[in-house]
């Protein structure tokens, strides 16, 4: 008769031990916080811009198709609620998506909120007022003439601006921009296409109010009429 010592069991309880933890937790597995997650479940500002906003808005480190969301007047004329609605619901005639489930988007209301947040917590302190992000146009041909003097003040001040060499009377530009658009590159500015701010167009003064409706009222009235439309058949 074979005897099992006792040492020769706790050996062997201790190997199946072993071999039942390593089933459960294979070498190099993962840690947990590195889990795949449903695209619902992300709640990083960083994953989420990167995912669905970097490709045409910078954060600053690079350059974007559209206005970048580092641009301090910008964000300080725009609210967080408009910010959320045209995340959430896009630009009606524009590139800008609608982001919402509820609109055939990919990001949850939780989701456009961090984004929200995560853009608007990048705000630098604006010297004085802020002209709102958002209002009715004014008067195209008093635009004109403000438009006239702003090129004419940067031909002098800042010559590689495309403001002065007329880019924004380009109707292929136009035809691709929304009003609000326009309105927003006026108060904000873009670093990347060389505009300067509502602050910096005139020598000694900024924009008025008047004057930036007016001046977005003018060049919204050279925006072809039939930019984008299919052309028309004249053929019998």
């Amino acid at each position: 008769m074979i005897m099992i010592r006792p040492a020769f069991l706790v050996a062997s309880a201790g190997v199946v031990a072993s071999l039942a933890l390593t089933a459960c937790e294979p070498p190099g597995k993962p840690p947990i916080t590195k889990k795949w997650k449903a695209p619902t479940e992300v709640t990083d500002f960083t994953k989420l811009y990167s995912q669905n906003c970097l490709g045409c808005h910078s954060l600053g480190e690079t350059s974007g198709p559209s206005l970048s969301m580092a641009n301090p007047i910008y964000l300080a004329s725009i609210t967080r609620e408009d910010l959320v609605n045209v995340i959430a619901n896009g630009v009606p005639g524009s590139r800008m998506p609608a982001f919402a489930e509820v609109n055939g988007g990919s990001l949850t209301d939780a989701q456009i909120g961090i984004i929200a947040d995560g853009i608007l917590a990048k705000r630098q302190p604006v010297e004085g007022p802020v002209p709102a992000w958002s209002a009715p146009l004014g008067n195209p041909a008093a635009g004109q003439a403000v438009y006239a003097a702003v090129v004419e003040s940067l031909k002098k001040t800042l010559p590689a601006s495309v403001f002065r060499d007329g880019f924004l009377t380009n109707r292929d530009f136009l035809g691709l921009v929304t009003d609000q658009y326009l309105r927003s590159l006026v108060i904000g500015g873009s670093a990347e296409l060389g505009i300067p701010n509502y602050r910096e167009v005139l020598p000694g003064r900024a924009l008025t109010d008047a004057e930036i409706a007016d001046l977005v009222a003018y060049l919204s009235s050279q925006r072809p009429a039939d930019y984008g439309k299919p052309p028309t058949n004249s053929n019998p």
